[in-house]
C-alpha cells in the first residue's frame, strides 16, 4: 500500500484547531450581522469554515 492513501486520525491539536477556527468565524459573522451588514456576515464565517477544511486536509494527509 502507498503512504499517500493511509489517513491517520485526527489529534487533539487538529481537534482544537478546527473548533478554534470556525467558532471564530462564527463569532466574528454575528458580531458584523449585529451591526446591521448581513451581505459581509457571510464572508468571516465561511473563511473560517474554510481553514478548519484545510486543517482537516492537511492532517489527513500527512
Amino acid at each position: 500500500m502507498d503512504d499517500r492513501t493511509k489517513v491517520r486520525p485526527l489529534s487533539l491539536k487538529d481537534i482544537s484547531g478546527i473548533t478554534l477556527n470556525a467558532l471564530g468565524g462564527i463569532a466574528a459573522g454575528i458580531y458584523i450581522a449585529e451591526r446591521g451588514h448581513l451581505w459581509l456576515a457571510a464572508l468571516p464565517i465561511m473563511a473560517g469554515c474554510f481553514v478548519a477544511l484545510c486543517i482537516v486536509g492537511n492532517a489527513a494527509k500527512s
